[in-house]
């Protein structure tokens, strides 16, 4: 009775592996919608290595407040901006393409306005030629808030903006009963915050938005503003492609089926039917990770990532190499099939949990102390820890005591022997 159980466990658990695998791989459309799913193996978030990408050429001056070496203004900008990119993109490259001047290139379709470096002016009056009251150095902070429903920034000045904004919500009371904002020097776009009836001496300001991306995107933009650094667009933005990337994605594609058909023909060739076992818990595990890191917004797939994952799925074919492995050593020394696993299982616990103990604290520090593809490398790294842990632990374990069931003693069947003149334990 519990081998027939057994057997239908593993055909169904295969029929499930083999769905998940189709949704992970193929893009299908989704019934009774216009929506096409595109897999999960097609919805990572491509890094510049994989994906199109934009790009665009800055000319790069100083604000009057700008406190850097005048001879590396560009050179400050780079590495600022670099850093920016990365928080918001996790890949993305800057260059100096000139004296003054800096080219972005970032994957997607935009290069957001949160990631490049302006002037910010506050005036009483609209337009170029109006009194700027409040610079980016008069700014302590700037940050996303919710005002009960609404999104917004809240604004924080220094003690000399403080004293700047009094005297700008002062003039605005007196007038216009409006202020309004500029960022990178563009006169035609700025925003506005009306109802100024009275002088302002608290030193902070509100300023509602539609969204609560808006909302991040423009306080990132002020808090850019304190660099004072501005950064003007030559021409147009433009889409980056290279027919590379196809072939990239072709043989990265190609070379993951490889490691998994060459660790599954490996397992079968050394352990036959308890090869097989391996095998699907292998494939479980690569579906799992797959799914997972796609559906995480903040991992990146790129060369060095694709080299993680899959540097991960050779270690857990190790680690589930290591139980078998032991397991064969058990039962050739004289004990039966059921304690040869149970043993060889045990012995093979610390070797196992040693090795993804290093890899989680590698991990642990990538996430930390890394921005970009570094950081993504640790996230791949954590997550297949975790998936490896479980498939060689938990997963493998049960699929060997449920094999028990079909096949209790039967050596020759997985390629156990017992040694010369061993008695059996």
């Amino acid at each position: 009775m519990k081998k027939k159980i057994s057997t239908r466990n593993f055909i169904f658990i295969s029929i499930i592996l083999v769905i998940a695998m189709v949704f992970t791989i193929f893009k299908m459309p989704i019934a009774f919608s216009d929506y096409i799913f595109n897999g999960f193996a097609r919805s990572f978030n491509l890094g510049l290595d994989f994906g199109d990408g934009v790009s665009a050429t800055f000319t790069v001056d100083n604000a009057e407040y700008y406190k850097g070496n005048n001879d590396n203004i560009t050179s400050n900008a780079q590495n600022i901006i670099q850093d920016l990119i990365l928080d918001k993109y996790k890949d993305g490259k800057v260059e100096i393409v000139g004296e003054d001047k800096v080219k972005i290139t970032v994957p997607g379709t935009s290069i957001s306005n949160s990631v490049v470096l302006g002037e910010l002016e506050m005036k009483a009056e609209s337009g170029k030629e109006a009194d700027s009251f409040i610079n980016g150095s008069h700014i302590k902070s700037a940050k996303y808030m919710m005002n009960q429903t609404s999104h917004g920034v809240y604004i924080e000045f220094t003690k000399a903006g403080k004293a700047k904004f009094e005297d700008l919500t002062s003039t605005a009371a007196e007038g216009g009963k409006t202020i309004y904002i500029y960022l990178n020097r563009d006169y035609d776009n700025g925003r506005q915050v009306s109802g100024i009836d009275a002088a302002m001496s608290d030193g902070v300001c509100y300023i509602n938005l539609a969204t609560k991306e808006d909302a991040k995107n423009y306080a990132q933009q002020i808090n850019n503003s304190k660099y004072g650094i501005n950064l003007s667009i030559d021409g147009n933005a433009e889409v980056v492609h290279s027919n590379a990337t196809t072939y990239q994605k072709v043989i990265c594609a190609v070379v993951s089926c490889l490691a998994l058909i060459g660790l599954s023909i490996f397992f079968i060739l050394k352990f036959k039917e308890l090869g097989l076992v391996m095998s699907l818990a292998l494939f479980i595990y690569a579906v799992l990770n797959t799914i997972t890191l796609s559906l995480i917004p903040s991992f990146i797939l790129s060369i060095g990532t694709f080299i993680t994952l899959l540097l991960g799925l050779l270690i857990v074919g190790l680690a589930l190499y290591l139980v078998v492995e032991k397991s064969q050593k058990e039962f050739y020394n004289g004990k039966k099939m059921p304690v040869a696993f149970k043993s060889g299982y045990k012995k093979s616990i610390l070797t196992i949990v040693d090795i993804y103990a290093v890899t989680a604290i590698l991990s642990l520090l990538l996430i930390i102390l890394g921005k970009g593809t570094t950081f993504s490398i640790g996230l791949g790294l954590i997550i297949g820890s975790a998936f490896g842990v479980a498939t060689a632990l938990l997963l493998l374990r049960g699929f060997m005591i449920m094999y028990l069931h079909i096949n209790p003693a039967k050596g020759n069947k997985i390629n156990f022997v017992k040694g010369e003149n061993v008695d059996e334990i």
